[in-house]
């Protein structure tokens, strides 16, 4: 098999590449975004990166995106196999939930949805810690054909960019283009962090100095001639050597060879026959396992594996990491392979490939949407539309929204409207998207489900979109759909009154107690103890202005109730609440912290930052501004990673506190005063609540106004005070959860 050309004009690149690896020994992450065109030497580089990090003694981490691969392909192949023997490490208890959902072979007990927190900065978190414990010296992870990576997969690597300033990580990426056009991978590499790395196309004297030395110069090849057949292209140059070095070309065949495509036609004109069977199914199939392949080609082992072996002495295939253990050298092999077949034969090996995807017990997202893709390549649109929602429900419950609206729309678009059958995948994408705090986007996409359903009357989906709608904040609209809704509805159900109950507390109504209980009676009747804890719930915050020991008793029973049908989300908001109600009376953080255990060992990191916040506000209490500094900072930090905008805008507030009334100096030496930017964090706070729609407990006017009045300035403290107090009563109102 031919080694490498020696990598040349590509100096200013490998030294940054180079560099950037360097960095992580001093503690420190960056990364880097390597774009260009098909076969301008992107994967090239990245062999380069892996064997530079490899001489540093460094983890490295591989994974590569490919077409319709499904949620979070790229970081499962990078860290599946190496994360492995870190399943049960017990430091790593508090991100095994969130870590189960992606990677095979991790186990969770209590693997559900972490609320009110962005699934894929949770996984990035859970990422990030998960490489202080596998590599606490450093990593190195190499990513190839993001072009093809689905959006959370993405958002996931932004998140985890964010944290790797002080993260001894180097994140190496490639993608097709010149410059990326997807907005996913355009705010990727806008990171701060992140550098961009352009490839050019060599020039004819740099394709010569590549040359120099190799066999071409012994056949006296006409080197004008092929480096104008090149065109600055290493992989047309590379695959020109290849055939000429294995003695399938000689001088006067060039000329017959004079294109990436021949040339490719001609090593494919000396293979067996078996290979060639192999060869055009992996052209349509792309990166897939032994049983498919043996489905498609009608093959058994004991002939596919000679046939493997053809490919990769025919250097067509490499090795890859992928289940299969080979993959085509480049993407624009494969489209050659393709190409030559006909769209009849395309179809053919499409459905029995497709039929072999969709009948497997353990398939994946990416497994079914591989078959849809197949299915739709063969012209049966409603089987391709039966395993895109099929997709779409492992997507959910994997926490990855993004993909799984992309699986919804693609089978839309293969139906004309939303079947019956992808209504409960809706739901459950809306109710999901509440969980992750993205209530707004549940809403959206709730409503436009809602005005492409085949049936009108689709009270489950209305009623999701109902309780988005409130968790929004969109309260008129909520309670437009609620009378929609209860229009609609022939009887009055548990659904139904809690949402009505839920409707009296967003509007501060004296009957949201009454109504929540009795919704949860109504929930227990019918079996429905979700329903039945959330209107505990309710009631419980409902109490709280009017009787702390009815609230109490509210959250009492919704903890015996989910503890009794094994619900720990439940069991976990129902803790909250209770040690929430201890801290009114006590400022004893123990219940909260007692809180924050059982949401770390659940995986729920939004709440447990949210918790954590409440700690702060605690301490803050008991000790004073300088010595609960340092926690609500953490906290706000913890809030800014999850993309949680409420959390973070209360801790936030927290924070400028304790920069304007703390009597000593704070430990921290950045904080916002003594940065001299304190009105610019003021402001910056405010316009967090006008976006989030609350004041999140902010006090920062009576915060100053308390500074004035210690300053003997009565006046300015008035003043201030009586105008936070006017926020407050100007405030929209927000549900307390």
């Amino acid at each position: 098999m031919a080694s490498d050309l020696p990598l040349v004009a590509r100096d200013r690149e490998l030294s940054a590449v180079t560099a950037l690896i360097e960095s992580v020994a001093d503690g420190h992450g960056q990364g880097v975004l390597i774009t260009g065109e098909a076969g301008i030497g992107k994967t090239r580089l990245l062999r380069e990166a892996r064997t530079a990090a490899e001489q540093r003694g460094l983890l490295v981490l591989t994974g590569r995106a490919i077409e319709s691969g499904g949620a979070y392909r790229p970081l499962v192949e990078a860290f599946g196999h190496p994360a492995a023997p870190f399943a049960t490490h017990p430091d790593l208890a508090g991100i095994r939930p969130a870590l189960a959902r992606v990677l095979p072979g991790w186990v969770a007990e209590n693997a559900i949805l972490a609320p009110m927190a962005d699934p894929t900065a949770v996984l990035a978190t859970a990422l990030t810690l998960l490489l202080q414990t596998m590599a606490p010296t450093g990593a190195v992870l190499i990513l190839d054909d993001l072009q093809w990576a689905d959006p959370d997969t993405l958002a996931t690597l932004s998140s985890l960019a964010d944290s790797i300033d002080n993260t001894p990580l180097a994140l190496v990426a490639a993608t097709r283009g010149d410059t990326p056009t997807e907005p996913a991978l355009q705010q990727l590499g806008g990171r701060h962090n992140i550098k961009e790395l352009p490839l050019r196309r060599l020039t004819p004297t740099e394709v010569a100095e590549a040359l120099r030395g190799s066999d071409l110069r012994r056949l006296s090849v006409d080197m004008e001639q092929f480096v104008n057949l090149v065109d600055g292209l290493p992989l047309i140059m590379d695959e020109f050597v290849r055939q000429i070095q294995d003695g399938r070309s000689e001088i006067g065949l060039l000329g017959t060879s004079s294109t990436f495509s021949s040339a490719v036609r001609h090593r494919l004109a000396g293979l067996p026959s078996d290979c060639r069977l192999v060869l055009d199914a992996l052209s349509v199939v792309g990166d897939t396992d032994a049983e498919v392949l043996i489905a498609t080609t009608g093959l058994d082992r004991q002939r596919l594996g000679p046939a493997l072996h053809a490919g990769l002495a025919s250097t067509l295939l490499v090795p890859s990491a992928n289940s299969l253990g080979v993959g085509w050298r480049h993407i624009l092999i494969r489209e050659v392979v393709s190409d030559l077949l006909l769209p009849m034969e395309r179809q053919t090996i499409g459905v029995r490939a497709a039929d072999r995807l969709a009948d497997g017990s353990a398939s994946g997202d990416g497994q079914l949407r591989h078959a849809a893709r197949l299915y739709e390549l063969a012209g049966d649109s409603d089987r391709a539309a039966e395993q895109l929602l099929r997709a779409a429900r492992l997507a959910v419950t994997n926490g990855a929204l993004d993909v799984a609206l992309e699986y919804l729309s693609d089978a839309q678009r293969l139906t004309g409207d939303i079947p019956d059958s992808a209504q409960q995948v809706v739901i459950e994408r809306i109710q999901t998207l509440c969980l992750a705090g993205r209530a707004g986007d549940a809403y959206d996409s709730g409503m436009a489900a809602l005005n492409n359903v085949r049936n009108s009357g689709s009270r489950g989906l209305l009623a999701a979109v109902v309780r988005a709608a409130y968790m929004a904040g969109l309260y008129q609209e909520g309670r437009e759909l609620l009378a929609r809704l209860e229009t609609e509805s022939k009887t009055v159900d548990a659904q139904l009154m809690v949402l009505q109950a839920e409707d009296a507390i967003d509007d501060d109504r004296p009957d949201a107690f009454d109504l929540s209980r009795r919704a949860a009676v109504q929930a227990q009747q019918e079996d429905r103890i979700d329903l039945a804890c959330e209107a505990l719930m309710i009631a419980g915050w409902a109490a709280t202005l009017l009787n702390i020991r009815q609230s109490e008793q509210q959250f009492r029973k919704a903890l015996e109730l989910s503890r009794q049908k094994g619900l720990l989300l439940w069991e976990v908001r129902a803790t909250w609440g209770l040690a929430t109600l201890d801290t009114i009376t006590d400022s004893d953080p123990a219940p909260l912290e007692q809180a924050r255990s059982l949401a770390t060992t659940a995986g729920m990191v939004g709440l447990g930052a949210t918790i954590d916040s409440g700690i702060g506000q605690v301490e803050l209490r008991r000790k004073g501004f300088v010595a609960a500094y340092p926690m609500i900072v953490e906290a706000d930090r913890q809030a800014r990673q999850l993309r949680l905008l409420d959390v973070h805008t209360t801790a936030y507030g927290r924070v400028l506190d304790c920069c304007l009334l703390a009597d000593q100096p704070l430990p921290d030496p950045t904080d916002p005063e003594q940065a001299g930017n304190i009105d610019a964090a003021i402001a910056d706070v405010m316009r967090l609540e006008t976006e989030i729609g609350s004041l999140c407990g902010f006090t920062v006017k009576s915060a100053l106004g308390a500074r004035a009045w210690l300053d003997g300035d009565t006046r300015s403290a008035i003043r201030l005070i009586n105008e936070d107090n006017q926020r407050y009563d100007n405030a929209n109102k927000m549900s307390p959860w």
